[in-house]
């Protein structure tokens, strides 16, 4: 990482929004506290900066700033959408303060709210009911993964879902003597925000991958075993 971040990254023509978005991918890395404050202060509603200055306020162990900022953050991905990011930060605000039920039912209620249309991602977490919800959402790990990272072979054990916080992965389809003329889909596929990969139905039988996944940039994913 470079000593100054920011210049290395950024152009004269670059706007304080420009900034934003690489502290958000982290091509860069804000150690000024009072920088941060502006761009805050500057972008009130942007999740991603919140979620950038939760995390710097958790490892330095101030964790009730900490969880409001992801609960904040996480309502605002929500209100765009972004399920899988919603998630993740509503997981780690409750792994650092353990909600009431009322607290989780709220989450539920506006997720099923959102969740209406027939996206993969959608339509899974819109048909799971307050204890199912709770029970995966405590088995669900936040995974980071740089560019050029294999997340799977062709034939490895098909063992988790993974769905797409932020970033792009290429997904390179196989097709072997048994499925040649039942798979319906592209060659090639990249994922992005949102998408859902992980073919592990049924459960009682161990299904081999017919995919080839690399990062094609810093990947966050949700993942479930």
């Amino acid at each position: 990482m470079p000593t100054n971040p920011i210049k290395a990254v950024t152009t004269p023509n670059s706007t304080p929004k420009d900034i934003v978005d690489h502290i958000v991918k982290k091509d860069i890395v804000l150690n000024s506290p009072e920088i941060m404050h502006k761009l805050l202060k500057r972008y009130p509603d942007e999740p991603g900066l919140i979620r950038v200055q939760a995390d710097h306020l958790k490892k330095n162990g101030v964790l009730d700033g900490a969880a409001g900022l992801y609960s904040k953050a996480s309502k605002l991905f929500l209100e765009k959408g972004k399920i899988p990011a919603a998630i993740a930060l509503k997981i780690m605000q409750w792994r650092i303060s353990s909600p009431a039920q009322a607290e989780v039912k709220d989450f539920l209620v506006n997720l099923a709210q959102v969740a209406r249309d027939d996206t993969p991602v959608k339509s899974f977490f819109c048909q799971l009911n307050f204890q199912e919800s709770v029970a995966l959402f405590s088995l669900f790990e936040v995974i980071h993964l740089p560019p050029g990272h294999t997340v799977k072979k062709v034939g490895d054990l098909e063992d988790s879902l993974y769905f797409v916080i932020s970033g792009t992965l290429k997904d390179s389809m196989y097709h072997t003597i048994d499925s040649r003329g039942k798979v319906y889909r592209e060659p090639n596929l990249y994922l992005n925000e949102n998408d859902c990969f992980g073919d592990i139905y049924p459960f009682d039988r161990d299904n081999k991958s017919n995919s080839y996944i690399e990062t094609k940039s810093q990947v966050e994913l949700l993942r479930i075993s």
